[in-house]
């Protein structure tokens, strides 16, 4: 499974609200999504320390795991 990494772009005149497409992260050590039915779901990843896409993660603020699937990324 691919993970899609997007960032929200800040609408200009004549070009609405949009999501910017950082990368995919495809090596993570594992992922898991959490769906829930009254409210938001969760999802959490792991990924190695020395993995190099670590710094588009956390520039990302949107992930699509799969058609119909996708999160919030909420930095806390």
């Amino acid at each position: 499974m691919d993970i899609q990494l997007y960032k929200f772009h800040t609408p200009v005149e004549g070009n609405p609200y949009q999501l910017d497409y950082l990368g995919v992260i495809d090596d993570f050590i594992s992922c898991t999504f959490t769906r829930s039915f009254a409210g938001l779901g969760n999802w959490s990843m792991v990924l190695a320390n020395s993995n190099k896409k670590i710094p588009l993660l956390k520039e990302a603020q949107f992930i699509k795991l799969e058609d119909g699937c996708c999160g919030l990324i909420n930095q806390s």
